[in-house]
């Protein structure tokens, strides 16, 4: 009876790493090298903003955004949410383990580079031996109250004899129909306060934001140039991976016409009694190898190629695009930004006037010079010229906030971790240390 212990390590030709194997390991490694040498494709970067023009530079000390780019704001209110929408949002939690699900995957990928043994111990009987809002709510209210003080001025003088039914009535009129305007803004503000309610992963019935004025007008955003663009959009640098992905697949279809070699080899020890199984002269080995070369595939190699050689092409004409857009996307913020700054200023004289006539309106009223309908069309007047400029002013935070967007926020491209070299290698440590921190964690 033959007691045998078979070691049957088998690696495949991207898996072998056998000091043994000189020449086989050459031919290996070599094959990382087979597609293009990748370079980020090249895009026409402008000097600098059109749009930028007369807009107000931003303080020294605020030149770049920082990664909480919502203090520029100064709102302490905003602050606090922001801090709930990390910690809390449920977006991001998706993002965060689609991030880990990917890590991993590319940790599993990554060990084929590394060869692969097997050790399959067995005992038989044989012979053979070698051995990864806007605040219109408030000025609508505010409003509201004015005009509830007019229809009791109307009716006290109607009481009175000096006034006539007609100005009681215009004075409702105006008090009902501003009251419904304030109303129906109630229905867009309970939205918004939902919609926050959810950023920040709570149940709109357990949350509410206080209503505050919006008087403050949007700070100075920071815009730099834009070939800063170019390292601080994270749908840039994601663009820009999918561009290293294609060229990378452009050498896996070189590779198919090189032969595929198969290398295998077993070890063991093999004896008739158990007292010597382990001895020198009891060991055993095999070494054998197996090249595999396609002759003729009707063109089906050179059709692989040509597809991941456009798939490429596709893909650098895919990043251009999305830098072309970043950089409209900043140039149509900073065009609303400087574009409603002037709006704003003549809408603010636009508001004083009406305000004015107004208080003449109501001078001349009081004074029985003329009727309550004169009042009633300056205080219209008014109203409107109050509502656009809130409008005007909501629509400059929203801008600001799109600028900061389409800078990129206080997303760097330099807060990635450092991409890994052909053959498992890493370019420094900042990949382990980030992997041994995500375990760590759980």
């Amino acid at each position: 009876m033959n007691l045998r212990r078979d070691l049957k390590p088998q690696v495949r030709i991207r898996n072998l790493s056998l000091g043994t194997m000189c020449v086989a390991a050459a031919l290996l490694f070599s094959g990382c090298a087979v597609g293009p040498k990748y370079q980020r494709p090249s895009v026409e970067v402008p000097p600098a903003y059109k749009e930028v023009g007369n807009w107000k530079p931003a303080e020294p000390s605020e030149q770049k955004l920082g990664g909480n780019w919502w203090e520029i704001f100064q709102d302490s209110e905003l602050n606090a949410l922001e801090q709930q929408v990390n910690v809390s949002n449920q977006n991001l939690k998706i993002a965060e383990a689609q991030y880990t699900q990917v890590r991993a995957l590319l940790r599993y990928n990554r060990a084929d580079y590394f060869p692969t043994v097997a050790a399959a111990p067995s005992v038989t009987r044989g012979r053979v031996s070698s051995n990864r809002p806007p605040a219109q709510e408030q000025l609508l209210n505010s409003t509201v109250a004015q005009y509830e003080q007019a229809l009791q001025l109307n009716e006290d003088r109607f009481r009175g004899g000096v006034g006539s039914e007609v100005e009681v009535e215009q004075a409702k009129t105006q008090l009902e129909t501003t009251r419904a305007q304030a109303t129906d803004i109630g229905v867009q503000r309970s939205q918004f306060e939902h919609a926050v309610a959810i950023l920040i992963g709570k149940p709109p019935a357990s949350f509410s934001l206080p209503p505050l004025p919006l008087r403050t007008p949007p700070p100075a955003i920071p815009a730099g140039v834009p070939s800063e663009i170019l390292e601080r959009r994270p749908d840039i640098a994601s663009a820009e991976r999918l561009v290293a992905a294609a060229n990378a697949r452009i050498g896996v279809a070189k590779a198919a016409y090189y032969p595929l070699l198969n290398l295998t080899a077993a070890g063991g020890f093999e004896s008739g009694t158990i007292t010597t199984l382990l001895q020198g002269p009891a060991g055993l080995w095999a070494v054998g190898g197996q090249a595999i070369q396609t002759l003729f595939d009707g063109g089906r190699r050179r059709a692989a190629s040509d597809q991941a050689v456009a798939a490429y092409d596709q893909t650098v004409a895919a990043y251009r695009e999305t830098v072309l857009t970043s950089f409209q996307q900043v140039e149509d913020s900073l065009a609303a930004l400087r574009i409603l700054e002037n709006e704003a200023q003549t809408q603010h004289t636009a508001v004083v006037a009406a305000q004015k006539s107004l208080d003449l309106s109501v001078q001349r009223y009081n004074g029985g010079v003329t009727s309550y309908l004169e009042v009633t069309v300056a205080q219209s007047a008014a109203l409107a010229d109050e509502v656009t400029a809130v409008n005007i002013l909501g629509r400059r935070m929203v801008a600001a906030v799109q600028l900061v967007q389409a800078l990129g926020g206080g997303w760097d491209r330099s807060s990635l971790p450092q991409r890994p070299e052909c053959c498992g290698k890493l370019v420094g440590q900042k990949q382990e240390q980030a992997d041994s921190g995500s375990n760590s964690s759980r």
